[in-house]
């Protein structure tokens, strides 16, 4: 989760419109049915991919312009437990 602040838009000359009000969100709208999960036991050592795909408005400010985007997150890690020597 990532901290965004958003300004309130207040009518008349409250302080509060003035008054950054931080709210916690996702820094990106996932879908749980687009997130693809496979894992391999058989694979020495064992490993599990994660992918998934994401739009995101990203704004230009010099340029005047916000465009949709795409991005693709594509993961792999092995599964096997770290070995950190004897017990502390």
């Amino acid at each position: 989760m990532t901290t965004r602040t958003y300004f309130v838009e207040c009518s008349g000359n409250s302080a509060r419109a003035t008054l950054p009000q931080p709210a916690q969100v996702p820094a990106i709208q996932v879908d749980e049915r687009s997130v693809s999960w496979e894992r391999n036991l058989d694979s020495q050592p064992p490993m599990l991919r994660v992918s998934l795909a994401y739009t995101r408005e990203v704004e230009y400010p010099y340029l005047d312009r916000t465009v949709t985007k795409v991005f693709e997150l594509d993961l792999t890690n092995d599964l096997t437990a770290p070995n950190w020597g004897p017990g502390r």
